[in-house]
């Protein structure tokens, strides 16, 4: 055995006879990093991404070239409440599509 073992060992066994003081309040210290840094690497990052998509979304103008989720490139010709009317394809190829609003993936056109 090595000397970092021994002690740990040694530290295991000292504490055994105590009433859980000290390790139960590191086992809270741990609990409540684990949950900050779940907090700081998970939910925060996604409730950001969740409030720039919905800005997006509402920033919707007629004549905006579009990206929607499907891959579909359009521009939007008509807006409703909750779905939008695109153009897409080129010459006399043209298509108008009805889609929801919240299919749109990426606009890209960019406003100044």
């Amino acid at each position: 055995m090595d000397l970092f073992t021994m002690r740990v060992f040694a530290e295991g066994e000292a504490q055994a006879g105590q009433p859980g003081g000290s390790s139960m309040i590191t086992m809270i210290i741990y609990l409540v990093a684990m949950i900050a840094i779940f907090y700081l690497l998970l939910i925060r990052p996604q409730k950001k991404r969740e409030k720039e998509a919905r800005k997006m979304l509402e920033a919707l103008a007629v004549g905006d070239k579009i990206v929607t989720i499907g891959g579909i490139y359009g521009k939007i010709t008509k807006l409703k409440e909750d779905t939008i009317e695109i153009v897409s394809g080129s010459g006399n190829e043209k298509s108008t599509i009805q889609l929801s609003r919240s299919s749109v993936k990426e606009v890209l056109t960019i406003k100044e």
